[in-house]
C-alpha cells in the first residue's frame, strides 16, 4: 500500500482508535486514584495534627530524629525507647512518623519522633507525601541528626539534610549521632575527630 512504502503502517487508523479507546478508559482511572491517594493524605495530615495538639498540650519536649535516608534513624529510636519500629536497609522504610516516650532512669523526660529519610532533591510530589513527618520537623524542641559515618559520603549527605532544614526554614537545637562506627577502624575514627570536633559540635558517637 502507499502508506507501507512510507513506513507508516497500514492499520494505522485501527492503531489510533485503539490508543484513544485506551486513553479515555486509563485517564479517569488514573484521576481517580490520585483523588483517593490525596484523601488519604488529607485524612493522614487531621489524624496527626490533633496527635500533635495532644502531644504539645503535655507540655512534654519533643525531640525529633532526621537524617539522611538509611543512617539508622529506626535503630536509634529503638534503642532509646526500647520499641521495635521497622528497620530495614532500605530507602523509605519509615514513610510515618513513629513517636515513642522516652523515659530516663524511670522518669519520663519527652517524646521522640522518627522522621522519613531525606535524599538529595527530593521531589516535589514526595515533599507532599511526606508532609505530615516533615511537619513533626517544625514543632520539635530539639533535632538528633543522625549521620551513617561509614558512609563514604557521609559529609555530602549530611550537607543534604542540613540544606533541606534550611529550605524548609527549620531551625532547631541540633545534636550529631554519627552512627555505625563500629563499620570504621580505630585509626579512621581518630582521623576523623578533629573534624568533627570543628565542624559538628556538639555530636556523640554511637552504634547500633
Amino acid at each position: 500500500s502507499r502508506s507501507a512504502q512510507f513506513g507508516i503502517p497500514s492499520n494505522i487508523f485501527e492503531l489510533l482508535l485503539t490508543a484513544r479507546v485506551k486513553k479515555r478508559h486509563f485517564y479517569p482511572e488514573l484521576a481517580l486514584k490520585d483523588r483517593q491517594a490525596q484523601k488519604e493524605l488529607e485524612t493522614l495530615q487531621r489524624v496527626r495534627d490533633n496527635q500533635r495538639k495532644r502531644r504539645m498540650d503535655s507540655g512534654l519536649p519533643l525531640i525529633c530524629l532526621v537524617g539522611y535516608t538509611n543512617a539508622g534513624k529506626s535503630s536509634i529510636l529503638n534503642r532509646l525507647t526500647n520499641s521495635e519500629v521497622l528497620v530495614e536497609d532500605k530507602l523509605f522504610v519509615t514513610v510515618d512518623t513513629a513517636t515513642r516516650e522516652l523515659f530516663v532512669e524511670g522518669k519520663k523526660l519527652g517524646l521522640i519522633s522518627d522522621t522519613v529519610g531525606f535524599i538529595s532533591k527530593l521531589p516535589l510530589n514526595l515533599i507532599e507525601a511526606f508532609r505530615s513527618t516533615l511537619d513533626e520537623v517544625r514543632y520539635a524542641d530539639f533535632l538528633l541528626h543522625v549521620v551513617d559515618l561509614s558512609n563514604p559520603s557521609w559529609e555530602d549527605q549530611t550537607t543534604v539534610v542540613n540544606q533541606t532544614l534550611a529550605e524548609l526554614e527549620i531551625k532547631k537545637p541540633i545534636l550529631y549521632v554519627f552512627n555505625k562506627i563500629d563499620k570504621l577502624l580505630p585509626a579512621d575514627l581518630d582521623a576523623l575527630r578533629a573534624r568533627l570536633e570543628l565542624f559538628y559540635a556538639p555530636y556523640v558517637l554511637v552504634h547500633t
